[in-house]
């Protein structure tokens, strides 16, 4: 079977590292888009020497898709491209992998953007999918906690932003594991602490029928370094550990839980989505419920 082709919208940031895991996915990195065309051979030139990718550089995409014959792209522009991107790219009958968040047109009405690219992804037998990965490792969490019956969520995150534009960044990873846990939980009673500052907390009910699960979304500021990550449920703590070589671990009770890294696994059950041998990690029923929470609650704080 030929090898999956890939290119990579925005391969500067985080896009070197979907290029790296596209390879050791067995898919073949084809080419990237740039901001210009000389910024784009400079990254193609990093890819090359850091991962062994040989990539066609690009600064127009109308050009990446008329010249290049590639399978999928992964989206990793800055957020407010992400649905211009991502429509171009599914009308030209190319699959789609978007960085969160899947869109950002607005503050609070981006909803309705997302059913549009899974409309058309749907009509024209497309798959499109997005990159909140951290639903990878909750199977790791299954013999410490009773993921049946979660009656307490807590997670943190250490963005590089302030305001409303952590929650526009972030929120997206934390709504995907929470959907993973209560799939068809309803928020409810949203309140926020220091909603001024780069230490934010959002607190709120989510509700399947009778069941209520209370939910804390915690967000503290820092500008560099690994930043730390953890998951609380049921009041069960799990703590991420990266050593030298980027292998991650869970910390819970003195336990080390070794786990692989999740963008890892996102791509992985992309690239066997596009073979029909897996399903992608993130469901397009998902994609919207997600983006539905996330509106609800940026609209809330900016009130």
């Amino acid at each position: 079977m030929p090898k999956i082709r890939v290119a990579i919208l925005g391969a500067s940031g985080i896009g070197k590292f979907h290029a790296r895991e596209f390879v050791k996915a067995g898919a073949e990195v084809v080419a990237i888009l740039g901001a210009s065309q000389e910024s784009a051979l400079q990254t193609s030139q990093t890819l090359r020497e850091k991962f062994k990718v040989e990539a066609r550089p690009y600064s127009n995409l109308d050009d990446l898709l008329k010249n290049e014959e590639v399978d999928a792209v992964s989206v990793c522009t800055p957020s407010s491209f992400h649905f211009e991107n991502s429509i171009e790219c599914l009308n030209s009958g190319v699959n789609v992998f978007s960085e969160k968040p899947v869109v950002q047109n607005s503050d609070f009405d981006n909803a309705k953007f997302a059913k549009e690219l899974i409309e058309v992804a749907k009509n024209k037998g497309l798959i499109f999918t997005v990159n909140t990965q951290w639903p990878a490792i909750i199977p790791y969490l299954n013999p410490y906690v009773d993921l049946n019956d979660v009656s307490t969520f807590s997670m943190l995150m250490q963005p590089r932003d302030f305001g409303k534009d952590i929650l526009l960044d972030q929120v997206p990873h934390m709504n995907s594991v929470l959907l993973h846990l209560i799939p068809n939980g309803e928020i409810e009673n949203i309140s926020f602490k220091n909603p001024s500052k780069g230490d934010i907390e959002v607190f709120f009910d989510f509700v399947d029928k009778e069941k209520i699960c209370k939910v804390n979304y915690k967000f503290k500021y820092k500008e560099s370094g690994t930043r730390d990550w953890s998951i609380e449920i049921n009041g069960h703590s799990f703590n991420r550990v990266v050593d030298d070589n980027y292998n991650q671990s869970l910390v819970s009770s003195n336990e080390q839980i070794q786990i692989p890294d999740p963008l890892s696994i996102s791509i992985q059950k992309f690239v066997g989505a596009l073979s029909k041998s897996d399903e992608v990690l993130i469901s397009s029923r998902e994609i919207i419920r997600n983006i539905e929470i996330q509106d609800i609650i940026v609209k809330k704080y900016l009130k």
